[in-house]
């Protein structure tokens, strides 16, 4: 199209510049220098950005931790029970204190899936990842 850059200086000079100088003063005369013109502002609540999120915390909130604790010795059975004692459940993690190593063991060795397919069957709308055994 411009065979020079002298023809295309100035075409962009003589175009150009006074449509820019033009937009400046429309600027200026509306109070608007330096600002957007019809721009909704790009910030937002939390709340829109994590839509769901709310209500699923409000749901967490609500787990039932004392009929998960409560619920320990009926599916360990008596004799187990009066060796452990369920004492948290937190973020999915059920904490158990074992009175003796060899129990610790076979609870952790033999018994931990079961007893987390017993929970998940009995609470199902409550996300068990594991069961954490502690001795003490």
């Amino acid at each position: 199209m411009f065979k020079s850059r002298e023809i295309l200086a100035l075409f962009l000079k003589v175009n150009y510049i006074p449509y820019l100088r033009h937009c400046f003063v429309l600027a200026y005369e509306e109070g608007q220098m330096g600002r957007y013109k019809n721009v909704k502002p790009t910030s937002k609540h939390l709340k829109d950005l994590l839509g769901g999120f709310e209500r699923h915390l409000k749901e967490m909130s609500l787990i039932p931790t004392e009929d998960i604790l409560g619920y320990w010795p009926k599916i360990v059975g008596d004799n187990i029970s009066e060796m452990t004692k369920a004492v948290e459940f937190r973020d999915g993690t059920l904490f158990v204190l074992v009175n003796n190593s060899s129990l610790y063991t076979l609870l952790t060795l033999h018994e931990k899936h079961k007893l987390l397919k017993l929970l998940k069957d009995k609470f199902p709308s409550i996300v068990f990842k594991n069961i954490q055994f502690r001795l003490g």
